[in-house]
């Protein structure tokens, strides 16, 4: 079962959002900064958000296939759409917390 239900992130996986979403944004900013096409350098930055989220989880490493994924891409949907010019256009380092992430 998702963790995102009618628009809201559970409460356990909120705190998550933040380096989830940063993990995705980072891997896919550096490598694109390589030349690989945005089409190609998103799936390597969902895996890097995937395994940001279970650094953060250990518990949900036996969660079944697929079910990763249905947690953390609601996770950067939240981040994204919680303050959209931050997420893709903040800067890397000492960044300022979004005000809703």
């Amino acid at each position: 079962m998702s963790d995102f239900q009618g628009g809201h992130l559970s409460t356990d996986h909120r705190s998550a959002v933040r380096p989830v979403a940063l993990a995705y944004r980072r891997t896919r900013r550096a490598l694109q900064a390589q030349g690989m096409d945005a089409r190609d350098a998103n799936p390597l930055a969902l895996d890097a958000a995937d395994a940001a989220f279970l650094a953060l989880a250990p518990e949900a490493a036996g969660l079944p296939r697929g079910e990763i994924p249905a947690r953390v891409n609601p996770m950067i949907a939240v981040a994204i759409n919680a303050d959209t010019q931050w997420f893709w256009h903040g800067p890397e380092r000492n960044e300022p917390p979004s005000p809703s992430c």
